[in-house]
């Protein structure tokens, strides 16, 4: 009977993940939400993904909480320095369960791309005419899925010897 390798297993839970980082950024571009369940489902799925994968679970844990309470501190912060909200807590969670997944490294990748996909959509919409002000929202959740995908294939990349 033929057995299932833990790199097999390791890219059904990545392609899982791809899949659920898709349907949040869909439905955040169209309703401006980081689903609650597309959240847990990274964090469990990427938990998993760590486990198959070797990587030390304590840590990765550890990591994504602080990670998750950094987020809030900053999030806390901008509130009063700018009496308006800037990082959902949507992305917050988005964040701290891409951590179990990527861990500290991935997620430098992670929120770079973000980071720069975010630039290149304010570039498009100043490009196109759009006015935009400090109050101009920016839906995040399809560049943190952007960045998730990159970061994720790098570091595939890098495991197979690219």
């Amino acid at each position: 009977m033929p057995t299932i390798s833990s790199d097999m297993i390791l890219l059904s839970l990545d392609l899982a993940l791809l899949t659920l980082c898709a349907l949040a950024a869909v439905i955040d571009w169209r309703h401006g939400i980081l689903p609650n369940g597309c959240n847990a489902g990274i964090a469990a799925l990427g938990l998993a993904a760590s486990m198959v994968s070797g990587a030390d679970i304590v840590w990765r844990i550890v990591d994504a909480g602080t990670v998750i309470v950094l987020l809030l501190l900053l999030r806390l912060a901008y509130r009063r320095l700018r009496g308006q909200t800037g990082l959902g807590l949507g992305d917050v969670k988005f964040l701290g369960a891409a951590t179990l997944r990527l861990g500290l490294a991935g997620l430098n990748i992670l929120v770079l791309a973000a980071c720069l996909s975010g630039l290149a959509e304010i570039a498009l919409r100043r490009m196109r005419g759009e006015q935009l002000t400090r109050r101009s929202a920016l839906r995040f959740g399809p560049h943190l899925a952007i960045g998730f995908a990159l970061a994720l294939m790098l570091e595939r990349a890098a495991a197979a010897g690219w």
